[in-house]
């Protein structure tokens, strides 16, 4: 690996490492409720910030107790939270996901009466209303008693209000018969409005920056595909960045869902996003490095994923929710497989596998952690970091992809050298061989020159290693002598040839291929059509930086009309063509021609020098 893509990688580990550490909560220093109660007396939120309510809760399970129930009922434990209630215990029976509960929490302060709070909440499930002791502050969906009467609905908000008291309870009512948990499975934030909405700002840009930055990348490779079919990974990138998007949105600020759609659509389409991810993360290795075992497994999953979409639209998130351990399970089991795809191309010498396997190990740490904690299967210390692990997991997809397209154009561009070369065309071969035999008769010395020319002229013309390959300007130079010897010879005093080249710019590096293709089009097209030959100059000097090329006739010219579009396509004269896409694309100009008929032809074009 090259010391640049070291350093790259390592500020990307650190990115990592870093952001995470921002998810962080410093539980040592912040109240936590114990016991139904917030103690915040000695808490000042102007320069100690917003709190997080992670603690004990009273907890009232089968009701939906009102502030004046709570005041003398004993409650049925103190639950944690945030935390879903089927890990709650009572007596010795585990809660089941469905049902109904209150929560209370006592918050302590020593505010004036009238002080302006906020609460920030993201997700309950599956409905819920919160009370500010017997005041109705916000709720989410319909609660109810039973699936009939309850409306789910998943909606992030903030909802300010101001103190009633230096004692007040935080009360909310909890149903849930659409999902396979319930209850507060999120943390809850409280501190002065300001606080909140800023903290709200972050959440929203946070998501919104990542959202931009997934469907950008999903934009611009779907882009890619449709201008480079070839490229068929392109398009799985862009689907594969798409549905990750969707997936981060449904568990975070709905920038891009709509939370009033049905309860039901919202987390199908939660579900449906997170497991096309993983399929379209399988098909995209599978693309990268194809084998027979690639090809199975994405057979298989696509089979797999269908069963799930079927699922999705057909059944009711209260039962398939129950066995979310299976999709997941299923989705870590596909990272596993697209881990296992990049290995087997790696063994096979595919040079591009190990950003590829850093990056699919990074989007599977931030992926399982935030499958492990939205189930209630990890602590809350550290939060989502899912935003961080794609960011970081794109950001080094970003690195291989750009590799892989500048490969892709290498290779286009050697075979664009390859074709410039196939045009030694038969007869030129040919008439220089039966060129040789006839010389041989009448001048052996003459002959044998001539085939070192022609043995010369062969290596370099077949010496091509690689796309965009730079040369010494002296093997440029020595091709083009032996090009320019072999057709002396053939075509005796109708044509002569002149360079006039400085010494010390010969082991300057240059294109190769670009000098010899020009001359030999100058001679066929300009000099040998006209009657009694003529005159070509190859003038090679340095400006500055630049290294300047001109290459001169006294043929028979072009038309002004013809100058224009004579490099614009391929007809005509490839190798002209050929040496200005080339030059455009290394030195961002191309070939300058000045032409008048009967007057003759001048090719002018620089490279820069390295």
């Amino acid at each position: 690996m090259h010391s640049s893509r070291k350093k790259v990688l390592l500020a990307v580990i650190i990115m990592i490492l870093v952001l995470i550490s921002t998810g962080c909560t410093h539980a040592n220093t912040v109240p936590k409720p114990v016991k139904g109660v917030l103690d915040l007396r000695n808490w000042n939120f102007a320069k100690n910030g917003a709190v997080a309510l992670d603690g004990r809760w009273d907890f009232y399970w089968d009701e939906l107790l009102s502030y004046q129930d709570v005041q003398d009922k004993k409650p049925d434990l103190n639950a944690p939270v945030p935390e879903t209630w089927n890990t709650y215990t009572i007596g010795q029976a585990p809660l089941p996901g469905e049902g109904v509960a209150t929560y209370r929490l006592r918050v302590e302060t020593s505010l004036p009466q009238g002080t302006l709070l906020a609460l920030r909440l993201k997700t309950v499930s599956s409905a819920y209303k919160l009370f500010i002791n017997d005041k109705l502050l916000v709720g989410a969906g319909t609660v109810g008693t039973g699936i009939k009467a309850e409306k789910g609905e998943y909606n992030p908000q903030t909802a300010v209000f101001r103190v009633p008291d230096k004692q007040f309870d935080i009360i909310i009512q909890v149903s849930n018969f659409h999902y396979a948990r319930g209850g507060l499975w999120d943390s809850l934030y409280l501190g002065d409005a300001d606080q909140i909405h800023r903290y709200e700002n972050i959440l929203t840009g946070r998501e919104a920056f990542l959202l931009g930055v997934l469907i950008i990348i999903a934009l611009f490779y779907l882009a890619v595909f449709f201008l480079l079919r070839e490229l068929r990974y392109t398009l799985y990138f862009s689907l594969l960045s798409l549905s990750a998007a969707v997936s981060v949105d449904t568990v975070g600020e709905f920038l891009l869902i709509n939370s009033d759609l049905p309860f039901r659509a919202v987390i199908g389409i939660w579900y449906s996003a997170t497991g096309w991810m993983t399929f379209f993360l399988v098909v995209f290795m599978h693309a990268l490095f194809p084998s027979r075992f690639s090809g199975i497994a994405v057979k298989i999953y696509f089979g797999i994923m269908m069963v799930y979409q079927s699922i999705y639209i057909f059944l009711a998130p209260s039962y398939y929710t129950r066995y979310a351990f299976v999709s997941n399970s299923s989705e870590i089991l596909a990272i596993f497989v697209a881990l296992t795809i990049i290995l087997i191309g790696a063994r096979r010498g595919d040079k591009n596998w190990l950003l590829n396997m850093i990056s699919v190990i990074v989007f599977f740490i931030g992926y399982t952690h935030d499958v492990l904690y939205l189930t209630g299967n990890m602590g809350n210390q550290v939060r989502e970091i899912f935003y961080w692990s794609g960011l970081a997991a794109l950001a080094l997809q970003m690195m291989t992809q750009a590799q892989r397209i500048k490969t892709y154009f290498d290779h286009k561009a050697y075979a664009e050298l390859l074709l410039l070369q196939a045009q030694i065309k038969p007869h030129f071969l040919y008439n220089t061989i039966n060129t040789i035999i006839s010389v041989s008769r009448i001048d052996a010395e003459k002959a044998r020159s001539l085939l070192i020319d022609f043995g010369q002229y062969l290596r370099r013309s077949f010496e091509i290693k690689g796309s965009n390959q730079l040369v010494a300007l002296s093997d440029e130079i020595e091709l083009a002598m032996a090009y320019v010897a072999i057709e002396k010879v053939r075509f005796a005093n109708r044509l002569e040839v002149d360079f006039y080249i400085e010494e010390y710019i010969k082991e300057i590096k240059v294109p190769i291929l670009i000098l010899q293709p020009i001359i030999e089009n100058a001679i066929l097209h300009g000099v040998l059509p006209k009657r009694g030959g003529g005159k070509v100059e190859i003038d090679i000097h340095r400006e500055g930086q630049w290294l300047s090329f001109t290459v001169r006739d006294n043929g028979v010219g072009i038309d002004k009309s013809n100058v224009e579009t004579l490099l614009a396509q391929k007809r005509g004269s490839i190798g002209l063509f050929n040496i200005n896409s080339r030059i455009q694309r290394l030195y961002k100009q191309g070939l300058e021609i000045k032409s008048e008929v009967n007057q003759g032809t001048e090719v002018k074009w620089y490279t820069l020098i390295k």
